[in-house]
């Protein structure tokens, strides 16, 4: 028999709805990609504890786009059977975000597994960084450990980055984020914002970058600047075990089949 993980969770990252449903750029219809990510979910027969939206939520932070999305997440979680938590990314707007969607940093326990939305966002910026009161609130909710650990939520990545552009965009404080980490109960910190897949450390907590739902970037390109795709997207799914973390990179699009074989 398989091993069952204690916990399944869902990361979908960088959505950038539209006010009206635009195409973004003119091409890509990000509700669309968004819906076809949780079709993906729900027909795979695996149960979900939550699925996380990890920030970007809206492309321009329009109240319009947030409603879609409060519309689309609750239809979801009844369907889902589980929690879509929200939070906030660097094109979202703070006051439409939170009058919608609630606040941007918050914590949800599930079964002891507690999961924290912390808001790296600059109004008006596309950088990250997490204020000192921020800080002072992470700190103090990780003061007492959860039964199964905890997962840290951050838009943007606490790690280096060498492109050309997506460095000017990064966290300005990792090493504030480390030093409130150091001793505590998390387990991975699930991130987004680069709109490609990856993994690195802090303070020796894994952290897992998710790719983007609405668009893919070209790490191939990062050298010369920043190339947006309009094919590549996906999103990450994170299982628990006792001791181990699991992350699983998923297509958006559900791919052409070369073989597979069915179990009962």
């Amino acid at each position: 028999m398989p091993d069952e993980p204690t916990h399944r969770l869902a990361q979908l990252s960088d959505l950038h709805l539209t006010a009206g449903n635009a195409p973004l750029a003119g091409q890509i219809d990000t509700e669309a990609q968004l819906r076809l990510a949780l079709g993906r979910l729900a027909d795979s027969g695996l149960e979900f504890d939550a699925v996380i939206l990890s920030g970007d939520l809206a492309d321009a932070g329009s109240a319009e786009a947030y409603q879609r999305l409060q519309h689309i997440v609750a239809e979801q979680s009844e369907l889902l059977g589980c929690p879509v938590l929200a939070g906030a990314g660097n094109h979202d707007e703070r006051r439409n975000f939170t009058t919608t969607l609630g606040p941007a940093d918050s914590v949800t326990e599930i079964r002891g597994l507690r999961l924290i939305q912390l808001d790296s966002s600059v109004p008006g910026a596309g950088h990250g960084e997490i204020s000192r009161s921020r800080l002072a609130w992470l700190t103090e909710q990780l003061a007492s450990p959860a039964r199964h650990g905890t997962v840290l939520v951050v838009h943007h990545p606490p790690v280096p980055s060498a492109s050309a552009v997506m460095s000017q965009f990064a966290l300005r404080n990792p090493g504030d984020l480390a030093e409130a980490l150091t001793g505590s109960d998390v387990r991975i910190i699930l991130s987004g914002h680069q709109h490609v897949p990856g993994s690195s450390t802090l303070a020796g907590i894994p952290v897992a970058i998710a790719g983007g739902v609405s668009y893919a970037a070209d790490p191939m390109y990062q050298k010369r600047g920043y190339r947006a795709m309009t094919e590549g997207q996906s999103f990450t799914m994170v299982e628990f075990y006792p001791g181990q973390v699991v992350t699983m990179v998923a297509s958006v699009a559900a791919n052409p089949t070369l073989h597979q074989i069915d179990v009962n």
